[in-house]
């Protein structure tokens, strides 16, 4: 594990043994790509788990669900009233 701040690169996925796994705490504007480009490496594709604490989960591409009120809340506890 590597961690520096708001990156964390931690491991690979099972699926794609070379493809490394990255968390950022805060991004900026293509900031992987850029990051990974600088060590010589090409980004093909990236995939977002996780928002403010709302996580994918089993959704495959194309699909949806409904995010419940208090979820909404959770996220972004300053909108709500």
């Amino acid at each position: 594990m590597i961690q520096d701040g708001r990156v964390r690169v931690d491991g690979r996925p099972a699926d794609d043994p070379l493809a490394p796994v990255v968390e950022l705490t805060e991004g900026k504007n293509r900031e992987i790509r850029r990051m990974l480009g600088v060590a010589g490496h090409e980004v093909t594709r990236l995939k977002r788990v996780s928002f403010e604490g709302l996580e994918l989960g089993g959704l495959e591409p194309g699909q949806w669900r409904v995010v419940a009120p208090e979820e909404i809340r959770a996220a972004f506890p300053r909108g709500s009233r």
